[in-house]
């Protein structure tokens, strides 16, 4: 088809399509060239089809509205052509060009780029397809030179704008310079999240903490706090005074590239509210729980004592089981209950009952022991104790890795001897049978051996996070013996599995206990606590 031949024609319909990408822009340019272009060739356009806010690089044909529905109407002769600022308004990538020039080519109805003046839909697409090659070349270093420009300037810590994250506005100095000022009570937010994160709780927890002690400003926008919202600001350096570049994967709303993806600068501009280290410890926690390097939720659960109860008669380890059915009496209480059972004689004690004796009679020794000896003493002995639990589980791993090198000798020796059989004897015998038993076996074992070995590194990678930092394990022990409790924290429970290593029960109405601690909680009398 001749373009100019075409324009000839008399009382020709035309439809007009734009797209934008982002707020910012529009299609007011598109539609005045392409009104223009229609003017001038005697074109009336009857109809606008117009895709606002979508990306054509992210979007395929059918995920754009109008374009779909311009594609349908097409199909049913309701027009002669289509008007288009420029080529990339209706697509970014070669193959869905190719898609748009057959379907339009099939069609009859030709595709007018209005800026340029040249036909889409020509009878060859070879030098239409050249133009949109070069200017997807061009877009493409363009965008290569954008991200090299912010790339080197994040290294240098330059910050090059943008929306600030929860808890910073903009603001001017005393010279009109533009600043970033924190917001005071959005602050406080973040630091509790980050406080909340330390402590072991995961993104949907704090979620529902913060919204129920501390939601968002009335009127900021931003609505409740949700797991996302938690996580975008404990990935955020920001917090911690560094810009950032190529921390998000583009078009994967709030995923965080690895970090050695990362480009990263101080910022002197930007008001640190916590200090690398802390952020950096935070952000250790949130790789290593994604990687699955620590067990996430050992210390959030309503079942205390679990793995340290055991029952008294069969020496069990007891498990956990929860018989609320949701309904209540009219007192207000609950059907059924929690109860810890024995997996052997199945005899069950009610959990609460269970918490409520033994956290007495636990923290009645431990406040005893914790007040009435040296802090910095009591503090060693702590330390001493979960070395020696680290080492031991050192000498664990040393073992299985020993075996699981044993094994792994063993399966190369048979799997030698099944080669020379198999050559001598094509046929399989009682014995090449033996040998396959035998093989599958050792790994079998091996197997096992690798499972336990992964085991144990996450249980000394899990008592170094929970111990292994002093000042803060300090913190715990001081929080927990403040005489206000609330057995639901992780704290708690990191206290109970540190304190206890085993508590043996029996009885049916009434509970008898041994507990084996790790310091002396037999130990009753008067605490001297600085006060009448």
């Amino acid at each position: 088809m001749i373009l100019a031949d075409f324009l000839n024609t008399e009382g020709l319909k035309a439809v007009f399509y734009g797209r934008h990408s982002t707020d910012e822009q529009n299609v007011e340019t598109q539609r005045h060239i392409s009104y223009e272009f229609a003017k001038k060739n005697g074109l009336t356009i009857i109809d606008e089809y117009i895709d606002e806010n979508i990306s054509a690089f992210k979007k395929t044909l059918d995920k754009r509205p109008h374009l779909d529905e311009l594609r349908k109407e097409a199909k049913k002769g309701q027009f002669d052509c289509v008007l288009v600022y420029k080529a990339d308004r209706l697509a970014r990538k070669i193959d869905q060009h190719m898609q748009l020039w057959g379907e339009f080519r099939e069609l009859g109805i030709p595709i007018i780029l209005t800026e340029s003046g040249k036909l889409y839909t020509t009878d060859s697409p070879t030098e239409i397809m050249v133009d949109i090659g070069l200017s997807s070349m061009e877009a493409e270093n363009t965008r290569i030179r954008t991200r090299d420009y912010y790339n080197a300037h994040t290294v240098q810590g330059k910050w090059l704008g943008g929306n600030l994250p929860y808890g910073y506005e903009y603001d001017v100095d005393e010279e009109k310079n533009s600043i970033m000022k924190p917001i005071p009570n959005q602050i406080e937010k973040v630091k509790e999240i980050f406080r909340l994160y330390v402590r072991g709780y995961g993104f949907k927890r704090i979620a529902k903490i913060m919204n129920d002690q501390h939601p968002k400003d009335t009127g900021s926008g931003m609505g409740k706090w949700v797991s996302e919202s938690v996580k975008s600001v404990i990935t955020n350096p920001f917090y911690a005074g560094f810009t950032t570049s190529q921390r998000i994967v583009h078009g994967a709303g709030n995923s965080v590239n690895d970090r050695s993806e990362w480009k990263k600068g101080k910022c002197d501009k930007i008001p640190a509210i916590i200090s690398e280290e802390e952020w950096n410890t935070c952000m250790e926690l949130y790789e290593k729980k994604k990687n699955g390097t620590i067990y996430q939720n050992k210390y959030i659960t309503p079942y205390l004592f679990i793995n340290i109860l055991c029952c008294k008669s069969c020496n069990e380890k007891l498990i956990a089981k929860n018989y609320s059915s949701g309904k209540k009496r009219k007192d207000g209480t609950s059907y059924g209950g929690r109860v810890y059972i024995c997996p052997t004689c199945k005899q069950k004690w009610n959990v609460k009952k269970v918490h409520e004796e033994l956290i007495e009679d636990v923290l009645s020794g431990w406040h005893f022991h914790y007040f009435s000896n040296n802090k910095e003493e009591l503090q060693k002995d702590i330390m001493k104790e979960i070395q020696i639990d680290m080492k031991d589980i050192e000498d664990c791993i040393k073992s299985y890795k020993k075996e699981l090198s044993s094994y792994t000798e063993k399966l190369k020796e048979v799997e030698n001897k099944q080669r020379k059989l198999m050559e001598k004897n094509p046929e399989p015998d009682e014995l090449q049978f033996a040998l396959v038993q035998f093989r599958i076996s050792v790994q079998k074992k091996i197997e096992l051996f690798e499972k336990e070995i992964e085991r144990k590194l996450k249980e000394k990678q899990q008592l170094y996070l929970s111990y292994g930092d002093v000042e803060n394990f300090k913190s715990i022990t001081k929080s927990i013996t403040n005489f206000e409790y609330d057995f639901s924290e992780p704290e708690f429970r990191k206290l109970i599995l540190f304190l206890l290593d085993k508590v043996t029960i029996t009885g049916k109405d009434k509970y008898d206990y041994e507990i084996t601690a790790k310091v002396d909680l037999n130990q009753r009398g008067r605490i001297n606590l600085g006060f009448i």
